[in-house]
């Protein structure tokens, strides 16, 4: 009987491969990040019964040697390869004076991360290939963290006429921040955004070009960021007006909460339920989109089974999020599905062939919905096939490999 091949790898090495040698295999699975290939075996992988899972193939001379650098990376010029060298960097990757003659020499260099690189050295980026962003820093520039939150005690140690790159955003949230001493020593960023409290936009101003967009929080509103509930703790840590840089969401417990908000701004998305709404409309609110929930919710429980009685209990509906698997039982008929259920983000569901259609209909980011005659058909299904097919494969794991 002949036997498969599975390779998992990170660089296959395909340039010197002989067809005779893989001939007895039935099949032959891949998967590697990195393919090097040449003219010749190009050829042999189109006859062979292969199928190739990779990120990037790259056509190489025969006799190009290759080096993997695992981790972030700073290439400076110390690092000794030949000129038709391979290099490839599992991170990210600095590219710092001192590199450039290597650059120049043809060396090629793959990145599944980012690179960042000083804006001067752009002409010697022709033999990068990066996976991530080519991240450009402006010459003079010091560089800081991707997301800088600037604390109250940045403006006496910035350098006067000092110059910071940010990737992303520069933050000012700190109230006690003294941002026109800033203007004063004339420090300016580089950044694609900037989040600031409204009473400091005006000395902020003149610390970034025209081309940084900027989200301010309005004066009297409290910042909370990222996606979150309306709870008890979250109206007792913060004001009566909320600025939310995200998702909120109104559970059931939420609505006698909703009288203690005075005003209040979403950069996302208002989830609630539908009996919510009219207190929710007495509050100063503004917000990206609307959208009902289920006045029940079921969340991160690994494993939820749904029956008729748990519907026919909620008359306003039973949302399940963030689970492994949902069982419905078959007492569920599918018009009870549609009017009162909802499940999101979920990796598996589990019913009969009558519920098959309700479900597709109100479920969102679920990775498989199955009613069990595949399973049936096959006496096993997919689980014991992979199985057969494990027991007759050669198996090969291997951070470089070469055919």
């Amino acid at each position: 009987m002949k036997k498969n091949l599975i390779i998992n790898c990170e660089i296959c090495d395909a340039r010197n491969m002989r067809e005779e040698d893989y001939l007895d295999y039935e099949r032959i699975l891949l998967n590697a990040e990195i393919v090097l290939v040449n003219e010749t075996s190009k050829g042999i992988l189109n006859r062979l019964p292969i199928q190739v899972n990779t990120e990037r193939t790259l056509e190489l001379p025969p006799g190009t040697s290759f080096r993997i650098l695992n981790g972030d990376y700073q290439l400076d010029g110390t690092l000794s390869l030949t000129e038709d060298a391979f290099l490839c960097v599992n991170g990210n990757l600095s590219l710092r004076p001192g590199c450039e003659k290597l650059l120049e020499s043809g060396c090629r260099i793959y990145v599944n991360g980012d690179v960042r690189t000083p804006a001067s050295m752009a002409p010697y980026l022709a033999n990068i290939f990066a996976d991530g962003e080519i991240i450009s820093i402006p010459e003079g520039f010091t560089e800081l963290s991707d997301v800088f939150s600037v604390d109250k005690y940045f403006p006496a140690r910035a350098r006067e006429h000092g110059r910071y790159f940010v990737r992303e955003t520069v933050k000012f949230l700190d109230p006690d921040l003294d941002a026109a001493t800033l203007a004063k020593k004339q420090v300016r960023f580089s950044t694609k955004n900037v989040l600031a409290l409204e009473p400091m936009i005006p000395h902020l101003l003149e610390l970034f070009d025209e081309t940084v967009k900027f989200q301010v929080i309005p004066e009297g509103y409290s910042y909370v960021e990222g996606n979150v509930s309306l709870t008890d703790s979250l109206v007792k840590k913060y004001d009566a007006r909320l600025y939310v840089d995200g998702n909120l969401r109104l559970k059931g417990a939420s609505s006698d909460l909703i009288s203690q908000i005075q005003a209040l701004k979403v950069t996302g998305t208002v989830s609630l339920a539908p009996a919510q709404m009219d207190s929710f409309q007495k509050i100063d609110a503004s917000f990206q989109k609307l959208v009902f929930s289920k006045d029940r919710q079921i969340e991160n429980i690994p494993n939820v089974t749904v029956d008729a009685d748990l519907l026919m209990q909620s008359p306003g509906g039973v949302e399940i999020c963030n689970s492994v698997c949902v069982r419905l039982l078959e007492d569920v008929p599918p018009e009870l599905i549609l009017e009162r259920l909802s499940i999101q983000n979920c990796a598996r569901i589990k019913c009969s062939p009558a519920q098959t259609s309700a479900l597709q209909a109100v479920s969102k980011n679920v990775a498989s919905i199955s009613d069990g005659t595949e399973e049936s058909s096959q006496g096993g299904g997919h689980f014991l096939d992979l199985l057969k097919q494990i027991a007759s494969s050669k198996v090969i794991n291997a951070e470089s490999y070469h055919l």
